[in-house]
């Protein structure tokens, strides 16, 4: 999905960098209201849930991450 919407937009450098500012932002705010959530999020790493068989480019199958 992201793929295709990249596609369409052509973010600036400067819209870029407001983007990555507002998200460290928000996860400050995120992690003051969730102490816990860094050690989830360790936890989601350690688990691979990160590397879930559902997130992968469209178009990219099994065989072809196999392949990897």
């Amino acid at each position: 999905m992201l793929d295709r919407l990249f596609l369409e937009w052509r973010p600036s450098g400067a819209e870029i960098e407001r983007l990555f500012r507002r998200v460290e932002e928000v996860l400050v705010a995120v992690h003051g209201m969730f102490p816990d959530l860094a050690a989830w999020e360790n936890d989601w790493f350690a688990a691979r849930m990160h590397e879930s068989p559902f997130a992968i480019p469209i178009g990219e199958g099994p065989a072809q991450r196999a392949g990897r």
